[in-house]
């Protein structure tokens, strides 16, 4: 699975995500900023949406349009296909 990319986000989807439990999960825990690409500094529930968990590293396949139009295994940076 993946975190929510809309609507509300919890700990609780954070913690799922991760395979752990709540009761001691913050933002600050090194699981959490790893799952948020956050290293260091502030860190905030923004930060973790949409993001796939360790043991699943792609979603879903989507198409890379951009390339080659064919199913790509992980999502690549949207590309305008009408600039060069």
């Amino acid at each position: 699975m993946t975190t929510p990319c809309s609507g509300c986000i919890s700990l609780t989807d954070v913690a799922t995500e991760l395979g752990v439990s709540t009761a001691c999960l913050s933002l600050g825990a090194a699981s959490v900023r790893g799952l948020a690409g956050v290293a260091s500094g502030c860190i905030s529930m923004a930060n973790l949406y949409c993001k796939p968990g360790p043991s699943n590293p792609c979603p879903t396949p989507v198409i890379n349009q951009a390339v080659d139009g064919a199913a790509s295994p992980c999502p690549t940076p949207a590309v305008n296909p009408a600039t060069p």
